[in-house]
């Protein structure tokens, strides 16, 4: 979906005295996902020089079905811009559930079971109250940016948008300190419809994401979850601390694998794909407990709470 803005009209229209040359469009493609997030309000806003976020955004417009996104943005490709996706507030925003428990089923139609919860590949309304964010520095076009909750607790860090070696920066902590195979801001959306193949890395680079968010899922709410953990990150600088320690997340992780993965049909996700991110949790999981000295799931004298 490209979205082209009424702003290019506006400006022709005030220059006209002066003549309008062609308005430059950078190209910006990604996509949004917490969960897949379909039909989702896509907003990208300019950045002043001086970091500030402008006040209206350039371009908008929604998720597609996959939850990708793609604009032609009227701003050169040397400006930075702040893109926000959120929830609808007509009713036609839905997340994919990719957590054990998503909490309560608000529309029927889409509560596959009907047990009054949105359970693992089901479907939900989300409004308004549920959001998520990313900072693009320039060059804007080089790159798919994908907007997770990752990129959202970074960008949430700062009041003016960061220089490119602080984003840099955060993202490789963020990739280090969690263990993953790619940088936050590449993580790809978790397509359970059959339709691509998926990756062992990013298979598992969702499955350490989400185990990440439900360390701080009290409430069986996501958008209260992501609020959490934007907190939480906000006073702690990290997603990792001594009361979520990635023992504990690849622990989560480990139990997620094998308790809704295993079961994802073999066409969709073949089992030599979950064996092989099983077992790359399993050397994580080893890893952390010998680093944080903790116990590891396999040493443990009883489970870990359930998913």
């Amino acid at each position: 979906m490209i979205i082209k803005t009424r702003l290019t009209a506006v400006l022709c229209l005030g220059l006209a005295l002066l003549g309008c040359e062609k308005m430059v469009y950078t190209p910006i493609s990604g996509s949004a996902s917490k969960g897949i997030i379909s039909g989702g309000e896509v907003a990208i806003y300019p950045i002043t020089d001086d970091g500030i976020i402008g006040a209206e955004p350039i371009a908008t417009g929604k998720t597609t079905a996959k939850g990708k996104f793609e604009f032609d943005v009227p701003i050169s490709d040397q400006n930075a811009v702040y893109i926000e996706v959120q929830g609808r507030d007509d009713g036609t925003t839905l997340m994919f559930c990719d957590l054990q428990d998503c909490g309560i089923a608000n529309d029927s139609s889409l509560d596959i079971n009907q047990d009054g919860i949105v359970n693992f590949g089901e479907w939900c309304v989300i409004g308004p109250e549920f959001k998520l964010t990313a900072y693009a520095l320039p060059p804007i076009n080089l790159a798919t940016l994908n907007i997770n909750v990752l990129t959202h607790v970074i960008a949430q860090k700062y009041t003016t948008a960061p220089t490119e070696a602080e984003l840099s920066t955060e993202y490789t902590q963020l990739q280090q300190q969690l263990n993953l195979a790619s940088s936050p801001s590449a993580i790809e959306p978790l397509d359970l419809s059959g339709d691509i193949e998926l990756s062992q890395t990013q298979l598992q680079d969702n499955i350490i994401m989400l185990a990440v968010v439900e360390r701080f899922n009290s409430s069986a709410d996501v958008s209260d979850a992501i609020v959490n953990m934007t907190d939480d990150f906000l006073v702690n600088n990290t997603v990792v601390s001594a009361e979520h320690s990635f023992t504990d997340i690849t622990a989560d992780a480990i139990l997620f694998t094998g308790a809704v993965v295993a079961n994802i049909d073999n066409t969709v996700l073949p089992q030599s794909v979950k064996t092989e991110v099983e077992s790359q949790l399993r050397q994580s999981n080893r890893v952390a407990a010998q680093d944080e000295n903790q116990l590891e799931i396999d040493d443990l004298p009883i489970s870990p709470p359930n998913f």
